[in-house]
């Protein structure tokens, strides 16, 4: 056959389907007997049921399909004036949940179907029932809504060369043409409805949860105040958060896969024996009807048994519901994160109270004790505690209120293991609703130091807690006193005297300006004098510490003693030839002596019995040196010649110029920067503190014939010569002394090293 008698048997084909097309009347062709049926016109957003019904009101469907066991679905109820849009159950053949969006699809699509067109049956040339394919139908589908109206529907065969699907109303005669194909979603498996959810559990109705895990059984139920507590196998707060994190985690449980649908025996899956079961108990309220306020309360049990493993992988287990009689399984991993961990999943608070909940609190001490109690919106006591420091009551109700726990012993071993027998502190607290007070016992430090074990009276548990936490409350009961030292009018303080070792220092008022008396004429740090007489008339404690015992805190020997007199002085008299009868004012004489022992700075004052706790800051301020701690008064510019002899050697180095030399050897190439550095750090020596200002023992302090000393020439001729001792080999020297004005004191040690350095330090880089 060649191409031309191809071509015209084409044509001829086309122009025989096209009169095909022209003559036969419009209509549906079947593929048997190529007979046809006339359509019925209509809109096109014509729905086949009419009235169409609510998809969200439906509350029943059963699907009849024919050699298949039925499926019967029920939407679950959230309330009965209300039912939830979401949730269904499978009643038919089996009891178990519904995977949610394959049911709402299907009522979904049945609701909603739209026609294509309307076949009418009957005549010859029509298309009867059994050729649409619904004598018998595929499936017929039944649904029911709230009123209880039911909507039923048959589906036949799709469409020959399409997706529209042959349907026809029960009872009805009349055929539609549906524009969807029906049949994926009435002829879907059992296990394709089937929910992959293990348990339906509302979190919020969850009223009691037990986890039982080998021979151990946790158990939490909540309360009316919505917390969770612990009831076995120890009775406690517990972390709510986490525990409603627990039962997420249950209610989101997804099945793998369906192992066998009611089994003669649950051996062969490790669920006899489960090797986890956890069971939640919900409380539902509903409404009996829509008019009827009254609540209905509908309590639940859901029991979920987990156990071998499913998979030689060891990463699935069987696992089954109390409700529901299939054998399923789920990823092991998921299994895990069930498994209580007492520890994490009790509330870490000890107390759970606030500190406004507070009305009186007891604390004991060593040998002192003191109660403590809210007058209005202030705190009160007696004794010693006459005079309250506030803040400190509120941090410590803060640190009962706020302390947390970070791990438990609940089987503890003897108190004296803890430090409970003899508790550093004892704290009962007396609450607001509360007949008996909450005793707190705060015990020793562990190994580390880090952290401290607490008790609650009647609680055989031992608390874990940081150390800084237990450390807050474990305070004594002078702590609570009032920190306040002195409280004076600073322009009222007339003269201070400061001993330091064998240094005396005494400040004299001169009207509204300072000068040192002792050592006389000597220079005075005028910020330092006004600092310290600030600071003494509002000298406020770290916190008080105990009663008597000075020797205990060193305030026998102390450091420093620091006298100062107080009062207004007369006014200036005025030339008079009458006599005066004005009492001389009086002065009142204050005294604080201050010792440091393993860092911490205690302090006395007058005849006050009670020993105070000084801030660093407060230490550095009273002890800070009075007189100008400047070593010299020269410039840099004035030093002309520097010479330097230690245990190193000699460096010697001259000015000529603006230009510096090594005296040994002029040809060294020096770096001058370095070398006027040298000259800057001279000029801005300053003093740590002064041993004697004058006439001070240069042999007795080791400066007579000092391992290390600097001769430092001046542009007018004058030299000054500083004498460094150095206590051991190998140790930078810290004491010094200006030889000629025998005035000697402490350098800085970083002070001294950048003095000392060696000659390769001023060298030239290359």
């Amino acid at each position: 056959m060649n191409f031309k008698t191809t071509g015209l048997l084409l044509a001829l084909l086309i122009i025989v389907v096209a009169l095909v097309w022209l003559i036969a009347p419009k209509g549906e062709q079947l593929a048997d007997d190529q007979t046809t049926v006339t359509e019925t016109p209509q809109s096109t957003d014509e729905y086949v049921f009419d009235p169409r019904p609510d998809a969200d009101k439906l509350v029943r469907v059963a699907v009849e399909r024919e050699g298949k066991p039925p499926l019967v679905f029920e939407r679950i109820e959230g309330d009965r004036t209300t039912p939830s849009a979401d949730q269904w159950r499978i009643i038919e053949p089996l009891n178990a949940l519904a995977e949610g969006f394959q049911v709402r699809g299907l009522v979904s699509a049945l609701a909603n179907l739209q026609s294509r067109a309307r076949l009418e049956p009957g005549g010859a040339r029509a298309l009867s029932a059994a050729d649409a394919g619904l004598e018998p139908p595929v499936a017929t589908v039944m649904m029911t809504d709230q009123e209880g109206t039911e909507y039923a529907i048959e589906i036949g065969q799709k469409a020959v060369m399409s997706s529209d699907t042959y349907v026809r109303l029960s009872g009805k005669k009349t055929i539609h043409l549906a524009q969807r194909d029906l049949l994926p979603q009435v002829n879907k498996d059992l296990n394709e409805y089937r929910s992959k959810q293990l348990v339906q559990i509302k979190t919020g109705d969850a009223t009691r949860l037990q986890v039982v895990h080998g021979d151990r059984t946790v158990d939490f139920t909540r309360g009316d105040d919505q917390n969770w507590v612990i009831n076995d196998p120890v009775r406690a707060y517990a972390d709510s958060k986490k525990v409603t994190g627990l039962l997420t985690k249950i209610s989101g449980l997804r099945l793998d896969e369906i192992v066998e649908d009611a089994p003669e025996s649950l051996a062969p899956y490790g669920l006899e024996k489960p090797y986890l079961t956890c069971i939640v108990t919900t409380e539902t309220e509903i409404r009996k009807a829509e008019d009827d306020p009254e609540i209905e309360s509908i309590t639940e049990t859901h029991e979920i048994l987990i156990g071998g493993f499913a998979d030689l992988k060891s990463e699935k287990r069987f696992v089954k519901t109390g409700s529901n009689n299939s054998v399923a399984t789920i990823p092991d991993s998921r299994v895990q994160e069930l498994i209580p961990d007492l520890k994490d999943l009790r509330d870490p608070k000890v107390t759970r109270l606030t500190p406004s909940d507070v009305t009186q609190f007891e604390l004991s001490a060593g040998d002192a004790s003191a109660t403590v109690k809210r007058d209005g919106k202030t705190w009160k006591a007696g004794g010693d505690l006459a005079e309250l420091d506030i803040p400190a009551v509120i941090d410590l109700l803060d640190a009962i209120a706020n302390l947390s726990a970070i791990n438990y012993i609940d089987e503890p071993e003897a108190p004296a293991t803890y430090g409970l027998d003899k508790p550093r502190a004892v704290l009962s607290v007396t609450t607001t609703g509360s007949l008996e007070p909450i005793t707190l016992r705060v015990g020793s430090k562990t190994a580390s130091g880090l952290n401290a074990y607490i008790q609650l009276e009647g609680d055989p548990t031992v608390i874990v807690t940081r150390a800084a936490q237990a450390d807050r409350l474990a305070i004594s009961p002078f702590g609570l006193r009032s920190r306040e030292i002195f409280h004076l009018p600073v322009d009222e303080i007339q003269r201070v005297e400061l001993e330091r070792g064998a240094a005396r220092h005494t400040l004299v008022r001169a009207g509204k300006q300072w000068k040192l008396d002792q050592p006389a004429n000597a220079p005075i740090n005028i910020a330092t004098a006004r600092t310290l007489t600030t600071d003494l008339a509002r000298l406020r404690a770290k916190r008080v510490v105990a009663k008597g015992n000075a020797a205990t805190y060193g305030l026998d020997k102390p450091l420093i003693t620091i006298r100062f007199t107080t009062g207004k002085l007369a006014p200036p008299s005025t030339q008079s030839s009458q006599p005066t009868t004005a009492e001389a004012p009086k002065l009142t004489e204050h005294s604080l002596r201050i010792a440091l022992m393993d860092a911490v700075t205690y302090a006395f004052k007058d005849d006050d019995p009670f020993v105070f706790e000084l801030d660093q800051t407060v230490y550095e301020t009273l002890t800070a040196e009075l007189i100008d701690p400047r070593v010299f008064k020269f410039t840099q510019n004035d030093v002309t010649h520097i010479k330097i002899v230690s245990t190193g050697g000699t460096l010697e180095f001259e000015r000529r110029g603006e230009t510096w030399t090594y005296t040994p050897d002029p040809f060294v190439e020096l770096d001058q920067d370095k070398v006027n550095g040298l000259a800057g750090d001279l000029a801005q020596l300053k003093v740590q503190a002064y041993v004697a200002y004058r006439e001070g023992d240069l042999a007795g302090e080791g400066l007579a014939q000092p391992p290390a000393s600097m001769t430092i020439g001046l542009a007018d001729g004058r030299e000054q010569v500083l004498a460094l001792t150095q206590d051991k080999p190998g140790e930078l020297p810290r004491k010094a002394a200006l030889v000629a004005e025998r005035r000697i004191f402490h350098l800085r040690v970083e002070d001294v090293e950048k003095l000392l350095r060696g000659l390769d330090d001023y060298l030239k880089a290359d």
